[in-house]
């Protein structure tokens, strides 16, 4: 049999435009890695690659979105969605991978480098990690210690103020008090009043300033007859500053009883 030149030209291009078929079979799918999450009102879904062929997008399906790379793509990752709601479905074909979501009313696409982001919009607002938290398994958690109760602090008691004045006189004459002071001048009014020193004990650095010898004038300019009583309380016409002084706080209480200045400090 004898060949022409044209079946050489014949066979030549049957070679050339099957060579690229045979090539594009023995090609294999290109990696991506698949991630989803909820955002502030709708659902991401990022395909990412470091060889991220173009994409077309179909969305004329209700609840689905279909995307059609230029060469056939394998995926990895999180292709199930767990734990998002509602939860999208992934179908993978080649280079055709569709996504089905109830509720889907609009997307948005964009390819930003290595990664193509796809938002998916529903009626409901997604949320996540309530299906997520249904599929795992419940472990068993440790009971919770007793709550140990806080130890009380006793509160001091509350220290009883003694009464700076003294009882008014019975009928029969008596004077009820506890004041040492008060209870001599009752037993003989006509002996003059008793030093402070003599019934009290004071502190040194804590000085005693005691009104003047007024009395002792006005015994001396008035006759002294047996009938006429001493009259040792004259009052104390003039001035005086009477200062008290202590290294640590004290309560005082001053008042006038039977003709005398009375000064309590504890």
């Amino acid at each position: 049999m004898r060949t022409t030149p044209y079946f050489y030209a014949a066979l030549a291009g049957l070679l050339v435009s099957v060579a690229p078929v045979s090539l594009l079979a023995q090609q294999s799918p290109t990696p991506l890695e698949v991630r989803g999450s909820v955002q502030d009102d709708f659902i991401r879904i990022v395909f990412s690659g470091s060889d991220l062929p173009d994409a077309s997008v179909d969305e004329s399906q209700s609840d689905s979105l279909k995307l059609t790379f230029n060469r056939a793509v394998a995926l990895s990752g999180d292709t199930s969605f767990v734990g998002l709601t509602p939860q999208p479905k992934l179908v993978h074909d080649g280079a055709n991978v569709t996504i089905t979501v109830l509720g889907l009313e609009r997307q948005r696409n964009v390819k930003l480098g290595h990664r193509l982001v796809v938002d998916l919009f529903t009626k409901a607002p997604p949320k996540q990690g309530e299906a997520k938290a249904a599929e795992t398994t419940p472990v068993a958690q440790a009971p919770e210690p007793a709550p140990v109760p806080e130890p009380k602090i006793a509160e001091p008691a509350p220290k009883q103020e003694k009464s700076t004045e003294t009882a008014a006189p019975a009928d029969n004459g008596s004077l009820v008090t506890d004041d040492k002071m008060a209870v001599a001048i009752a037993a003989d009014p006509s002996k003059p009043a008793p030093n402070v020193k003599d019934l009290e004990p004071t502190k040194e650095d804590v000085p005693v300033i005691l009104a003047p010898a007024v009395a002792e004038t006005a015994q001396a300019a008035a006759p002294v007859t047996p009938s006429t009583p001493v009259d040792t309380r004259a009052p104390f016409t003039g001035t005086a500053v009477i200062t008290i002084g202590s290294t640590e706080g004290v309560s005082l209480a001053s008042f006038e009883r039977l003709g005398y200045l009375w000064i309590v400090t504890s």
